[in-house]
């Protein structure tokens, strides 16, 4: 089984979104995931390097995700299934990234300073609700309608 994995960790570069020859959009981002403790004082404090992870997001998530305006610094927590993807560089050399394959994005927190985005999934404004009237005293042949006097 797959290792699904949920990393809250900040935005290592500003998005950019790219096309593919057949006009798919893509987004491809990284994110730093620091490691912290608490020391003696009770205080949390950083406790190693870094650890960078990829995502990869296609179409309409990637288009969602441009169009939330984050950048470096940002505050995201990404879900996805844990995965290596191997590289060579222009010069020889072999390396490897840690990935989150099928990655989703549910939580952006800008970085200090920055104005906060409005709520609602991939931060879209909310659409209005209409209003709910309950009928009075509960709707007749409803098993999990209240009644409106107490037991007692």
């Amino acid at each position: 089984m797959p290792a699904r994995v949920t990393a809250i960790g900040n935005l290592g570069a500003d998005l950019e979104q790219r096309f593919t020859q057949s006009g798919k959009a893509v987004v491809t981002l990284s994110i730093g995931v620091t490691p912290r403790r608490k020391d003696q004082s009770g205080q949390w404090g950083d406790d190693g390097q870094p650890v960078w992870l990829k995502a990869t997001y296609w179409e309409k998530e990637a288009d969602a995700i441009i169009n939330t305006g984050i950048g470096r610094g940002a505050k995201v927590t990404i879900t996805g299934t844990l995965g290596i993807e191997a590289y060579t560089t222009k010069d020889g050399r072999q390396g490897s990234n840690l990935v989150l394959k099928h990655p989703s994005m549910p939580g952006i927190i800008p970085p200090v300073g920055q104005p906060p985005q409005q709520a609602g999934g991939y931060n879209q404004p909310p659409q209005p609700q209409g209003s709910y009237q309950a009928p009075a005293g509960g709707q007749q042949g409803d098993p999990w309608s209240v009644p409106d006097n107490p037991p007692f």
